[in-house]
């Protein structure tokens, strides 16, 4: 993307993960950020359109909205959970919540992804929400296990990052 937030995703972030990763929220722009990490094989993506499958992580794509993603008895928490980009979005055909508890079920889900001593990166948009809502949000104890990593405002993007406590 040509955002500055997806440039920081793309060229600092995505490249400094270690062990495996969810990505919520694909588009065609995404397509490729498998190849940015060290261990594409362990790079997941989720999105709840169908439509865009092909530009998912051809080593592990799943469709659903991520408030109701289930893990499988088998498989592992997540070491990095990446939602960036799919909340606070203004007329937004990809906006999967506009309710408050919506948003807040999306956060408490993908916090609970984690493993201890993991990473959560969040980055929603402020286009409908304030800064001063995200904020909130941040703060409640909806990331209450995690300890605080980054906070800073990117552009449109509010980006918070966590390491989930033991």
């Amino acid at each position: 993307g040509t955002a500055n937030g997806r440039i920081l995703l793309e060229r600092e972030f995505l490249p400094s993960l270690d062990g495996s990763i969810l990505f919520v929220g694909v588009n065609y722009y995404t397509d490729f950020y498998c190849r940015l990490v060290k261990d594409p094989d362990n790079f997941h993506t989720l999105d709840v359109d169908e439509g865009v499958i092909q530009d998912g992580s051809p080593y592990g794509h799943f469709v659903c909205n991520v408030a109701d993603f289930e893990l499988h008895a088998e498989q592992p928490l997540y070491d990095n959970v990446v939602f960036f980009g799919v909340l606070g979005h203004a007329d937004s055909p990809w906006e999967i919540s506009v309710e408050d508890a919506e948003i807040k079920r999306c956060i408490e889900k993908v916090a609970q992804l984690v493993r201890p001593g993991g990473t959560l990166l969040l980055g929603p948009a402020t286009q409908t929400r304030s800064k001063a809502y995200w904020d909130e949000i941040f703060r409640s104890n909806l990331l209450q296990n995690y300890d605080l990593l980054t906070l800073k405002q990117i552009d449109i993007n509010y980006i918070w990052h966590g390491k989930r406590q033991h």
